[in-house]
């Protein structure tokens, strides 16, 4: 298994920034840092927006169907059911920062539920057909590449084709 270290706070500053984020919300997205991965397993499938209605806009991380997927930082569930036959769960974690995770099996959490990071926030489905999960992450309605926060979280990121 390959991994990548990614601990600097700063490395993950400059993610940010050549997002052209405002300095305010950089600083707020720096405290997720400390989030947790919502399954244990490597990442899939990569962010990969093609233009702005196509593409793959999060990453898809694998996990035996059934698994327990987490909250992967503090939060409120702004939603929690189904969109187009997909189970998934939205958290807003602060001001318009959104986490969510999709292609659920089943989900254990309501609207208006404050959540902690690492509480189950349901069960891992399919996505694109492979067992796992879709997380995506939006700053004010835009979708941004969620690799740094999982970088973040734990310090080292498998790399794609890692099983």
């Amino acid at each position: 298994m390959f991994h990548l270290p990614f601990t600097s706070a700063t490395v993950f500053q400059s993610v940010l920034v050549s997002h052209r984020l405002h300095p305010m919300l950089v600083s707020i997205l720096l405290a997720l840092c400390l989030v947790v991965p919502p399954v244990p397993g490597p990442v899939v499938a990569p962010f990969q927006p093609t233009d702005s209605h196509a593409g793959h806009w999060g990453v898809d991380l694998s996990a035996p169907e059934g698994s327990e997927v987490m909250a992967p930082a503090p939060g409120v569930v702004s939603f929690a059911g189904e969109v187009a036959g997909m189970k998934s769960v939205t958290i807003r974690v602060s001001g318009d920062l959104r986490v969510s995770l999709s292609y659920l099996s089943s989900v254990g959490v309501r609207v208006g539920e404050h959540v902690a990071a690492g509480q189950v926030l349901g069960w891992s489905g399919r996505a694109h057909g492979d067992r796992g999960v879709h997380l995506s992450v939006r700053v004010v309605g835009r979708y941004i590449d969620p690799i740094p926060f999982l970088r973040c979280a734990n310090g080292t990121i498998r790399l794609l084709g890692d099983r």
